[in-house]
């Protein structure tokens, strides 16, 4: 996983505190760093719902080719648990496997992003459905557990 972040992801290690590692790209500001725990007795790629609980981390790349160029990038550094460019409504997403299991997006935004379907200031205050999750979209909503503020 650190030859992937620094060698593929061109990350730099900032070092080992215990099973955490730290790395870092640009300055290093937020946004900017990725933390990953050494667990070894966790079975690669396992992983539950639950708060606190990241599905996966999605990196901005600029464009259409930017993220052909990237994927094809990983796949010839040998990293070819890529996914197809997935159009996520609001963005084209490439999903690609770490060595250690954690899932990351490299993902650019389509014309209008969140503001196609909801203006800036009621941003968020619903939540939006993919168009082949509407039939789904109250069950989705029942099973979604409270946010504690």
């Amino acid at each position: 996983m650190s030859a992937f972040m620094t060698e593929a992801m061109g990350f730099r290690s900032m070092g080992q505190d215990g099973r955490d590692s730290r790395f870092e790209v640009g300055d290093g500001a937020p946004g900017r760093v990725v933390e990953v725990t050494y667990t070894p007795d966790l079975a690669q790629g396992s992983w539950t719902f639950g708060e606190g609980t990241v599905h996966h981390v999605a990196f901005k790349v600029e464009d259409h080719k930017t993220q052909a160029d990237f994927k094809a990038y990983l796949e010839g550094l040998g990293y070819t648990d890529c996914s197809d460019a997935k159009d996520r409504g609001y963005f084209m997403s490439v999903y690609f496997c770490t060595p250690g299991g954690a899932l990351f997006e490299a993902a650019y935004a389509l014309e209008g992003a969140f503001l196609r379907d909801e203006t800036y200031e009621n941003l968020g205050a619903t939540i939006q459905t993919p168009p082949w999750l509407v039939d789904k979209r109250d069950e989705i909503i029942a099973r979604l557990e409270p946010i504690a503020f």
